[in-house]
């Protein structure tokens, strides 16, 4: 009867550990259930980093299940965190296998969006006594734009956030820990911090501290049992591919990161100091509920001061102020103007609201915030799905596409020219370009040749892992690496045969895609005037320039009813 009965007591307190996390995981489902719907509906063609990230998962998926010698040697090479890849490719896998990648990859950052929901519910519950306090730091965070635009794209951003809480979180419970279940688990996140992105330890060093600071005051056993064994298994299975990742990988990793943070390709010609206010008011927050923020923020200031209560600024308030500081410093001093960059210090933001409420003690005041950011979530979220109106100046809110825009009709009626045996130069940049193409066709056949029957032209300019040196950039080396390459088309847009518009183009573009322009213009004024290929006429889209290598004979594309005649150019 023992062994039974100790089963029925590890149960029950299994059951009672689970309940005591049934509040948070009902939160965090409300809270992500609007990007749910969304990412169900959603058909929209995916451009940047997203499809960027989606192909290289792709490929590892398609490595994995054709030559997995081949995909271990993937696996371990990089110059970015490769988190979101070792991860994406089996959601790519089961994307294949219900008939939706798109879904299936944008499932984790839902699945992030949710852990950080979890943890910082219980994190706020626990740290300040108050489930609707708790309710209202989770509200700001879910309410906010940036949040919104971020966690329905397949970005990095999402798990670093969750991976930010789980400190948070960590900092709040460290008191009950042992010694070395606290290192493992301070292992296993580490490890999946830097592995989610190399910056993660930018918005982790106040709560890391912190964590060990209360670890340490608490006077953990340092005695060995079974669950401390364990975990400290567990963790190397973390530890160990981060270290031989970043070994292989350290000096590509670190000469990105550089070139990341400090080139002006990346900069902005505002002031950081103004994008800082503009991006904390309406893309954190909206002005309103700025301003709420602000009110509780001075309110819980001089109630402190007036009663001298000054141990009201306790660790979490240290730890907050702290991490926004570091961050806000290392923005001022960053030419990169990324809004996404703000994401991960969001919860510490949350933290000081939740602050404010507990000091100020007023259950009307927690009420209208509460109100506030309700109405702030649901305003937020209508504008994702068309039923209100926001101007997202700053943070790239993408709005619900239900149906097949005109860009994905045009990368279907583009596919049949990618054949097996074919090779097509893109040039469709700033617009969509070759990711996108090369995205929808792995989506269609994951065995295939999508990533190389076609290449963008910037492969025949002076760039290595992003690294652009526009003093480098040769036109007449592009011009003949191109002809080297003999591509049986090239495909831009029309706009490449007017110089004007080239600076008006560099004009609307970020700094680092309007320093490839002029390359671009020159590649497409040398191609018109080529003996080598005539124009091939797309009437559905008069926008188009598609040049077709002059010895490829017709019947062989006939298959697509766009092309519909082919004719020289008037030379």
């Amino acid at each position: 009867m023992k062994p039974f009965k100790a089963w029925g007591t590890l149960l029950w307190q299994r059951s009672l550990a689970i309940e005591e996390y049934i509040n948070a995981f009902s939160v965090a489902i409300l809270l992500i259930l609007p990007n749910f719907i969304w990412i169900v509906l959603d058909k929209s063609v995916w451009r940047g980093d997203p499809v960027g990230y989606a192909l290289g998962s792709a490929d590892l998926y398609q490595k994995l299940i054709q030559n997995p010698y081949v995909w271990v040697r993937y696996l371990f090479g990089g110059y970015k965190g490769p988190f979101i890849l070792w991860i994406g490719q089996f959601f790519v896998g089961i994307g294949n296998f219900i008939g939706s990648v798109n879904f299936s990859l944008l499932l984790i950052p839902l699945i992030a969006t949710l852990i950080t929901f979890i943890f910082l519910f219980k994190s706020f519950e626990l740290k300040f006594k108050s489930k609707a306090i708790a309710l209202c730091g989770c509200l700001s965070i879910a309410a906010s734009p940036l949040l919104n635009s971020v966690s329905t794209g397949f970005w990095v951003e999402p798990m670093q956030l969750a991976i930010t809480s789980w400190f948070i979180y960590a900092m709040i419970r460290a008191s009950n820990w042992s010694f070395y279940f606290s290192l493992s688990q301070f292992i296993i996140a580490g490890s999946l911090a830097i592995l989610i992105k190399l910056s993660s330890p930018l918005y982790i060093i106040g709560p890391a501290i912190a964590f060990w600071i209360t670890v340490f005051r608490g006077s953990p056993s340092m005695k060995m049992n079974r669950k401390d064994f364990f975990f400290l298994l567990v963790s190397l299975l973390f530890f160990l591919p981060t270290a031989i990742f970043y070994f292989n990988n350290l000096a590509p990793i670190l000469g990105f990161a550089h070139f990341a943070a400090t080139s002006p390709l990346f900069g902005t010609k505002l002031s950081k100091l103004d994008l800082w206010i503009e991006y904390i008011s309406n893309g954190v927050f909206l002005y309103t509920t700025f301003r709420l923020v602000i009110l509780l923020l001075l309110l819980g200031l001089i109630k402190t001061i007036k009663q001298k209560a000054f141990g009201n600024f306790a660790a979490v308030f240290v730890v907050a102020l702290f991490q926004i500081t570091i961050f806000f410093l290392a923005w001022l001093t960053s030419p990169n103007g990324d809004y996404r960059y703000f994401l991960s210090a969001v919860p510490y933001f949350a933290i000081l609201i939740c602050w404010s409420l507990t000091i100020i003690n007023n259950r009307i005041l927690t009420i209208i915030s509460l109100t506030l950011f309700i109405l702030q979530f649901t305003f937020v979220n209508g504008f994702t799905f068309r039923l209100t109106h926001l101007d997202p100046s700053y943070v790239n809110i993408r709005p619900l596409i239900k149906e097949r825009d005109r860009e994905m009709k045009l990368i279907n009626d583009l596919m049949p020219l990618a054949t097996r045996d074919s090779s097509i130069i893109f040039d469709l940049d700033p617009g969509f370009g070759l990711a996108s193409f090369q995205y929808e066709l792995a989506k269609r056949d994951i065995k295939g040749n999508w990533s190389r029957c076609c290449v963008d032209v910037s492969a025949f300019l002076n760039i290595e892992r992003q690294e652009i040196d526009t003093g480098k950039i040769n036109n007449e080396i592009a011009w003949k690496n191109v002809l080297a390459y003999s591509p049986d088309f090239y495909i831009t847009w029309n706009s490449r045969l007017s110089s004007a518009l080239a600076q008006i183009e560099m004009r609307k573009i970020d700094t680092y895609t309007a320093a490839t322009v002029p390359a671009r213009w020159k590649i497409a004024d040398k191609m018109k005037n080529c003996n080598l290929y005539e124009v091939v006429a797309f009437s559905d889209y008069p926008e188009l320039l598609v040049y077709k290598r002059c010895d490829i004979p017709v019947a062989k594309f006939q298959k697509t009813h766009l092309l519909q005649s082919y004719y020289n150019v008037n030379r």
